[in-house]
């Protein structure tokens, strides 16, 4: 499915918050005399979203900044994988691949980080860049997202932190008490629920209540969708008692047919981890997330600057930059009021 926001009904805008400021680094211009290597070793949790994304403008980026001898013949110079979520394909991968051979490993998701973390951290080589993982500094890839990295990982988190989530929540709907999320038991939603419990632990939202309820993932091709499936006697269950539903910080919550059913058989507004949930028109009211073009973009200049000679131990892990996408029609809807200066968040 081709993705075009629907621009007539979305509002998107770049937010940078007070609590947790982002450094930006500019775009990097390509050298005069080029990368002379640029071979790459991409390795992807799954072949869909958020990574397809993030993986064509992280290789749209490089092309343009000419990394490789022939940067007209790139993708020739790359090798992908996708482990279709099973941690035991990314660990034969990480073992017959030979990775230590290659410029730089790139993986995307919790999955995919977990077996490169057990199979390459504190070794020479490979250096590997991480995108779209939910918890870089749980699982150990770094020890902060800011200064130096530690070892031979660094790259870009995926998730907008839990406590700007519920930031949102307070200026958008300042009545809200309960909160519903629905989620898979995938590693990605374990690690991301228990920072979103913590967040909760703060003084400024002591009166929200979460309501979590688990389906399992089911593995396969048209496993999300019987595991979206699952949930509808959970939707019917909270959507009495909550004020708004969080989409999940997994697979589950960047399905449109688990989105579309949360909207269609509830009728409490949705606020989604993913973009497309509002600007497909899935039914999503908004979103605070990290764009995945945008981040695919950084992580390019990144690698680039890697490859140009620059020190790993200079190229510090990140948050995303916040963007909120809002759907005018679900707004009205709802009857929400749409703060005019996103930056009092």
């Amino acid at each position: 499915m081709q993705r075009r926001p629907a621009r007539s009904r979305v509002l998107i805008w770049s937010v940078l918050f007070a609590f947790g400021a982002l450094l930006i680094t500019p775009a990097p211009e390509p050298l005069e005399a080029g990368v002379g290597s640029c071979r790459l070793l991409i390795i992807d949790s799954d072949d869909g979203e958020p990574y397809a994304s993030l993986r064509m403008a992280l290789l749209s980026e490089l092309e343009r900044l000419g990394c490789g001898e022939n940067a007209d013949h790139l993708f020739e110079q790359i090798d992908y994988h996708s482990i279709n979520n099973e941690l035991g394909l990314a660990r034969r991968i990480w073992q017959t691949s030979s990775p230590e051979e290659y410029d730089a490993v790139v993986i995307q998701g919790t999955i995919a980080a977990i077996a490169a973390y057990e199979l390459a951290y504190g070794r020479s080589s490979p250096t590997v860049f991480f995108a779209n993982v939910t918890d870089p500094v749980g699982i150990g890839l770094v020890d902060q997202l800011s200064g130096p990295p530690p070892a031979n990982f660094t790259g870009i988190a995926y998730p907008v932190p839990p406590a700007e989530r519920l930031r949102l929540i307070r200026n958008v709907f300042p009545d809200a008490r309960d909160i519903g999320l629905i989620h898979t038991d995938m590693p990605q939603s374990v690690s991301y629920n228990r920072r979103l419990e913590e967040a909760l632990q703060q003084e400024e939202f002591q009166d929200l209540r979460l309501h979590r309820r688990e389906v399992p993932f089911v593995p396969g091709r048209d496993g999300l969708r019987r595991s979206a499936a699952l949930s509808r006697e959970f939707i019917e269950e909270l959507d009495p008692v909550v004020d708004v539903f969080l989409t999940p910080n997994d697979q589950l919550g960047v399905h449109e047919e688990f989105v579309r059913l949360l909207v269609g058989l509830g009728s409490t507004p949705v606020i989604a981890t993913d973009e497309y949930a509002v600007t497909e028109g899935w039914g999503a009211v908004l979103s605070l997330f990290g764009s995945t073009v945008d981040s695919g973009r950084t992580l390019a200049g990144m690698i680039y600057s890697y490859l140009s000679g620059t020190s790993l131990q200079t190229i510090e892990p990140r948050e995303p930059t916040p963007q909120l996408v809002v759907n005018r029609r679900m707004a009205e809807r709802f009857e929400i009021e749409i703060p005019e200066k996103w930056s009092d968040f």
